[in-house]
């Protein structure tokens, strides 16, 4: 009797330091995406020429490309996340997961509460540093290298949302 609670006890606390596991790599995952995101804030809102705000968003490119694949990590490490298309897919992504998986079980708590820290560390950057981003992208939004670089950025995304698609399929 002793030894079936030992093992028990064993196994609950394997499960719980899983899970604190994960828990502390989807929030480092969060600061991850989060400090990318205020970077490529602070970056435009200095830029003072186009070729600075390309730099900008090229940066912000390869940033999201390591925030990604750390993202993919978790999702294949931990499989309960593979129904977490809320934490990484754009918005278009995330329209296309709901289309194809209408019936999509509940999320974790872990998820939500994941979810919530992602929004809250993006709506910190504040409302006027996000208008002021805005206005230099305008600003610069007919400047050759802002065009390429937009355009590898949305391409980026593509990809991201592809790889993400396919990673939050596999069941």
């Amino acid at each position: 009797m002793k030894r079936a609670i030992s093992t028990l006890l064993c196994g609950w606390i394997a499960l719980e330091c899983a899970s604190a596991g994960s828990h502390n790599e989807l929030a480092a995952w969060v600061k991850q995406d989060c400090d990318d995101y205020r970077a490529l804030v602070a970056q435009t809102n200095h830029a003072r020429s186009g070729h600075e705000v390309a730099a900008a968003m090229r940066e912000n490119v390869r940033r999201q490309r390591q925030t990604i694949k750390t993202l993919l990590k978790l999702v294949r490490s931990h499989p309960y996340l593979r129904d977490a298309a809320q934490l990484g897919p754009s918005e278009d992504g995330q329209l296309f997961w709901r289309e194809h998986h209408p019936n999509g079980t509940a999320l974790p708590a872990e998820i939500i509460a994941t979810k919530k820290q992602l929004h809250d560390c993006l709506d910190a950057v504040g409302p006027q540093a996000q208008q002021q981003m805005v206005t230099v992208l305008r600003k610069y939004h007919e400047d050759a290298e802002v065009l390429s670089a937009s355009r590898s950025l949305h391409e980026m995304w593509a990809e991201n949302d592809r790889k993400l698609l396919e990673g939050l399929r596999q069941r």
